[in-house]
């Protein structure tokens, strides 16, 4: 199989996200389809982006492409990257000498990045194509089908979604209970609580939905990421911290307002109407209150 270009990125599920107006655009522009180096399992993802994309799984016949970019220096992007034969190979990197051994091994040269300090959608976009499209639009993702959705999600008037893949992004438990309580006391009575996979994400939900001890409070359990994506795409506003879920929920368009402590707002939030972050002005979760946090919501929500 043949590609015009192949992206090599094998981060988490919000920084996939992030890629997808780099990826539209070099599918548009050269009329043919993209290749995406990443996690497998986000396959669901790479569909709902618009443009000729291709998850490629690796094992099979031999890739070709014309070129090829490692979007991060990890191994694990650098090794799979290996074994794709491509006329020009290139790892963002501002010096050589960070280049690790698979790079070296594959023969991938060092191209300069743009500036750190911006959105990390644009900056993936300028960084390889030298141009940001527009620097008002954020990623864009088709709704999923109906299959991905699950019947609990029906009615909810708004999301919480407690974690991220960093423990140091999360916002206390008691101050999610305090804002479970402003928000039934303000006519919210459908909450929907989530959190990631994994076990530390999970005690966390349980945790928060067994202290709110309310009939308006709801765990959407364990979710694959199939029905995950589909609870972000839900026309229904969300309450997140830092990560996959405040992504996903700008990029269906939905209004999220998302917590950010110590993590760069700049780089991971594109300001909007729709999307708000609100910033700890000391870095640190817990100053966030969650009063503030309602007030916020409220008039982003235009409940206020």
């Amino acid at each position: 199989m043949h590609y015009e270009f192949i992206l090599s990125y094998y981060k988490q599920l919000g920084d996939l996200v992030l890629t997808q107006p780099l990826l539209t655009r070099l599918s548009d522009q050269s009329g043919s389809k993209v290749g995406v180096i990443c996690r497998p399992k986000f396959a669901p993802l790479i569909q709902l982006m618009k443009g000729d994309l291709d998850l490629i799984r690796l094992g099979g016949p031999w890739i070709s492409c014309n070129k090829l970019v490692c979007a991060d220096l990890g191994s694990r992007a650098a090794s799979r990257s290996v074994f794709v034969r491509s006329k020009e190979k290139f790892a963002l990197c501002r010096k050589r000498e960070k280049l690790g051994t698979w790079h070296k091994i594959g023969g991938f040269r060092h191209l300069i990045p743009a500036g750190p300090d911006m959105y990390r959608a644009h900056w993936l976009e300028k960084s390889i194509t030298g141009t940001v499209n527009d620097p008002d639009m954020g990623p864009g993702l088709i709704k999923p089908p109906l299959d991905w959705h699950k019947s609990m999600f029906e009615g909810a008037d708004v999301i919480l979604h407690l974690t991220a893949a960093w423990k140091r992004k999360y916002w206390p438990n008691e101050h999610w209970v305090k804002l479970i309580h402003l928000l039934k006391v303000n006519g919210f009575r459908k909450i929907l609580i989530s959190g990631g996979a994994s076990e530390c994400e999970q005690s966390v939900v349980k945790e928060v939905v067994g202290m709110a001890r309310s009939r308006e409070v709801s765990s959407v359990g364990e979710l694959n990421l199939k029905q995950f994506i589909a609870l972000m795409s839900l026309d229904v506003p969300v309450i997140t911290v830092d990560g996959a879920a405040a992504h996903l929920g700008r990029a269906f368009g939905n209004k999220v307002l998302v917590l950010f402590g110590e993590t760069n707002a700049r780089q991971w939030h594109l300001p909007s109407p729709q999307s708000i972050a609100l910033c700890s002005e000391d870095k640190r979760m817990e100053s966030l209150l969650p009063e503030g946090v309602a007030d916020s919501f409220f008039k982003m929500a235009g409940t206020s």
